[in-house]
């Protein structure tokens, strides 16, 4: 990671262990990029778990829905049907009363009764017809309604896809958060300082030179000496 030291915890001649920090490079910015990687990461999720919440919600809602209506729609189907069958026998009873009329059996008064009662079982044909119609056109509504749950529940994929892009940067910017401390691989000794604090520090650049593995001595001595070793 490339950035600028802040800080060498170690100095040449040091022994260190695998995993100590020895270097800390400035991370003020991207630890301020790092909450922000997080909120979205929040907001994704928390869309995507609502939108999943609302459809199931208004899935249950729209079936019960389609369930009342289709009743609905069915006990108008009958009434309707009661009612065309009671105007039917209301005509023939007009028919029968004028036929007798002409004839003299029959009175006005069992006319005017008798148009009365068509008139108001036409009425009642009128009512349950549209009371059908309407309960038929609930019932149409919610059906769609249903159906375009699909739309929103193939938008789901886009909303997860966002969430993942989420997590991935969240993931970077942890990353980059973790990268400006600079660990001893293993254990070892610190052999020289390359680069001091407020340097730049770039990458593939070395920073520190350490020594590791176990140590060892080489030594140069004259031939006349070795008796002493």
């Amino acid at each position: 990671l490339d950035g600028q030291v802040k800080s060498i915890l170690v100095e040449a001649g040091q022994r260190v262990t695998q995993g100590q920090v020895l270097v800390q490079l400035e991370a003020q910015h991207l630890q301020a990029a790092l909450p922000r990687a997080r909120a979205e990461l929040q907001c994704a999720t928390n869309e995507l778990r609502t939108e999943r919440l609302a459809i199931d919600e208004d899935r249950r809602r729209l079936t019960l829905e389609v369930e009342r209506t289709g009743s609905l729609q069915r006990s108008a189907e009958a009434t309707l049907e009661g009612t065309r069958s009671t105007a039917q026998k209301l005509d023939k009873d007009f028919a029968r009363i004028s036929a007798l009329m002409k004839e003299g059996i029959a009175t006005s008064s069992d006319m005017d009764q008798v148009i009365g009662d068509r008139d108001k079982a036409r009425a009642e044909v009128s009512a349950a017809s549209s009371l059908r119609e309407a309960a038929a056109s609930s019932s149409q509504t919610a059906r769609v309604q249903l159906e375009a749950l699909r739309v929103r529940e193939a938008r789901l994929g886009v909303l997860e896809a966002q969430v993942a892009i989420a997590g991935a940067r969240v993931a970077a910017a942890e990353a980059d958060v973790a990268a400006t401390v600079i660990r001893a691989p293993e254990d070892g000794w610190v052999v020289d300082r390359l680069v001091e604090v407020g340097g730049s520090a770039q990458v593939g650049e070395p920073i520190l030179s350490l020594w590791i593995g176990k140590s060892w001595v080489q030594a140069w001595a004259n031939e006349k000496d070795l008796h002493r070793f």
